[in-house]
């Protein structure tokens, strides 16, 4: 009955037991005097003082497995962004994937943005130079990723401009084009098809490929 929501019974359930379970003792097994059972986090149920012979309403039961859901996954959320840098949207999903609620993964958020844990405008900057070192790409390419990381536009928008200056993005250009010529004899027009795709704008090809503006 782990699924189970309390918030409805009229009566108050006894607790039976109380054991601790997981790989790690993390998790404790709560048995009640209707037969159902719960489990949550051992740390909520220390923090809570639930003992054997204890009775508990419905309410006060959700609220228990709200509290232990809540701690659980900031718990998940501050071990992968131990990991790596994540986006607001990109943690969300991840947390999700998991199997935590919507209301509980928007509290999470909450509090890791506001402790500065996850920071969207840092996660950009991050990104966008780890981009440009690896896999350089024009200003259009660069606001795409970003989009598709859960960026808003804007924010995207606006990063891309204030780190992806003309001269960045003309020696990105520079520095395909070199790549390009070392590992194959390629054409004009190929080219300008592959920096295209990369997202660099037909005025920035005409100017690294010094071509006439006929030719795009």
């Amino acid at each position: 009955m782990q699924g189970e929501n309390f918030s409805s019974l009229n009566v108050k359930l006894t607790v039976l037991s109380v054991k601790r379970g997981g790989t790690r003792g993390e998790m404790a097994h709560i048995d009640l005097s209707n037969g159902s059972s719960l489990s949550v986090l051992a740390a909520i149920i220390l923090q809570e003082g639930i003992r054997p012979g204890e009775e508990l309403s419905g309410a006060r039961i959700d609220e228990l497995k709200k509290k232990s859901e809540l701690l659980a996954a900031e718990k998940r959320g501050i071990s992968l962004l131990a990991r790596s840098q994540h986006s607001a949207h990109g943690l969300k999903v991840k947390l999700f994937r998991r199997g935590f609620s919507e209301s509980v993964i928007s509290l999470v958020l909450e509090g890791l943005e506001e402790s500065g844990l996850v920071d969207d405008r840092a996660y950009c900057e991050s990104w966008l130079y780890s981009r440009l070192d690896r896999h350089p790409e024009g200003r259009s390419a660069l606001i795409g990723g970003l989009r598709k990381r859960g960026i808003k536009r804007e924010l995207a928008e606006d990063m891309v401009q204030e780190i992806v200056t003309p001269q960045v993005e003309e020696e990105c250009a520079r520095r395909v084009i070199e790549k390009l010529k070392r590992s194959a004899s390629l054409s004009n027009s190929k080219m300008i098809s592959h920096l295209s795709s990369r997202g660099f704008s037909c005025r920035l090809i005409r100017a690294v490929l010094d071509l006439e503006e006929d030719l795009l």
